[in-house]
């Protein structure tokens, strides 16, 4: 029997040859020396950058693995992106956009996913237009949580892995990662998505998922990583103490209400298991927000969330085993912002409870336009506290892949409802 293969499937079985071939004893200085031309300018130009070095060569050397992978994948993709007009007509390739590179961004302890494995860049004159008319990106839902500082974002078209540009409001810099997992909701709150191993292409099945899109990156980091999936089974401190122990009583007895509540609600949800109960404690109207995708249908987007946060409840139910208590199911996760007051809460093992000044409410719930978001910006902090409380937590799953989901409460009537949800890059 004859076996017969398309021409790109032979290249693809070629790549992984090759790859396998030549990633064993690959040097830093190997690696330098066989990069692309337009990669190793922009690296040299970063290198001497205000003269503080004269040896590019040496200062790739002696970057940590992660920041030479992640700068050889995110060049690589760009290098064979090619951006074509409406009409099919050339624009360049998309390392053509970059001006220069600010900042290489690998494995950076104690910062948030959306601020690991990407490179920060500047843009050349009339990036954001290209993309704007190429039909391999689209302008995507603007970042009001993620990438922050970087709210205009700019998404690769097609099946994952894809290229992502989130693009200051001066439309100078940019921040650009690779997501190798879908940004589907709910799944992206167990795939891994919101984890910063979603951008590492070391970690376990990112590298065949790169060369599927983007060809000729050797994987010569295997020997020196062998598992790059540790981030993701590595286990989050719970609430400090100090947050915990802090003196709130001004909200009690209402924080207490509220806390009383969400316990409620988490146990009907996870325990009991009656979604049908726990629907009940949404509000008529709830919005959602996160720089993930939803639906296409945007005018049934105000009912579709209703159904997107039921989505995640069945998601997470079948996702968890043998819950017999809050915490089997959730883990409180620290607010990173210094305005949100955490409150101490007879459920603090499983979700943070924390009390948010109505401007953060009005920020929580998402403006699409960038104008908007700059706009609240300055006043975010002017109001009062006690009219909304946010749960924050994590999901406890045995991959480690557990996504960081927030629920906004609101007071309606007398009766405390979830008004807004997220996901959050943990």
């Amino acid at each position: 029997m004859t076996v017969q293969f398309g021409r790109r499937a032979l290249n693809t079985i070629l790549l992984f040859v090759c790859s396998t071939t030549f990633a064993t004893g690959q040097t830093a200085v190997d690696q330098y020396n066989q990069m692309r031309p337009k990669s190793r300018a922009l690296f040299e130009k970063w290198a001497f950058k205000d003269d503080r070095l004269k040896d590019a060569r040496q200062l790739f050397i002696d970057l940590p693995t992660s920041r030479r992978s992640v700068f050889a994948a995110i060049t690589n993709a760009l290098h064979f992106t090619m951006l074509t007009d409406k009409a099919g007509k050339k624009l360049g390739v998309a390392i053509d956009l970059v001006e220069s590179i600010d900042s290489i961004a690998g494995e950076e302890v104690g910062k948030g996913s959306d601020e690991q494995f990407r490179l920060y860049v500047r843009l050349n004159p009339g990036a954001i237009e290209k993309l704007d008319v190429s039909r391999e990106f689209v302008h995507a839902k603007d970042n009001t949580i993620f990438h922050r500082g970087f709210p205009i974002n700019y998404r690769q078209k097609g099946s994952f892995p894809t290229l992502q540009f989130s693009i200051s409001t001066d439309r100078i810099k940019a921040d650009i990662d690779i997501d190798y997992k879908s940004s589907g909701f709910p799944a992206a709150l167990f795939n891994g998505h919101l984890s910063a191993a979603n951008s590492d292409v070391r970690a376990t099945g990112n590298y065949p998922t790169h060369l599927r899109r983007w060809p000729g990156l050797i994987d010569w980091w295997d020997d020196v990583v062998p598992d790059a999936t540790l981030e993701l089974v590595r286990p989050r401190s719970s609430v400090p103490n100090a947050l915990v122990k802090a003196d709130h009583s001004e909200f009690a007895p209402e924080s207490s209400i509220v806390s009383a509540e969400a316990a409620r609600f988490f146990k009907t949800w996870l325990i009991a298991k009656r979604l049908d109960s726990a629907a009940e404690f949404m509000a008529t109207t709830i919005n959602f927000c996160g720089d993930l995708e939803r639906t296409k249908n945007e005018p049934l987007l105000s009912a579709r969330n209703r159904l997107l946060l039921i989505d995640t409840m069945v998601a997470a139910n079948k996702e968890l085993k043998n819950v017999n208590k809050l915490s089997d199911a959730l883990r409180p996760v620290e607010p990173v912002d210094p305005w949100i007051r955490v409150i101490d809460h007879e459920n603090k093992d499983a979700f943070t409870l924390a009390v948010v000044t109505d401007g953060d409410a009005r920020h929580f719930v998402c403006s699409s336009k960038v104008s908007e978001i700059t706009a609240a910006a300055g006043d975010v902090r002017s109001r009062k506290y006690g009219s909304s409380y946010v749960t924050k937590f994590r999901f406890a799953l045995e991959n480690g892949r557990g996504g960081v989901l927030r629920l906004l409460w609101k007071r309606d009537g007398d009766a405390w409802q979830i008004g807004a949800f997220d996901a959050v890059v943990a």
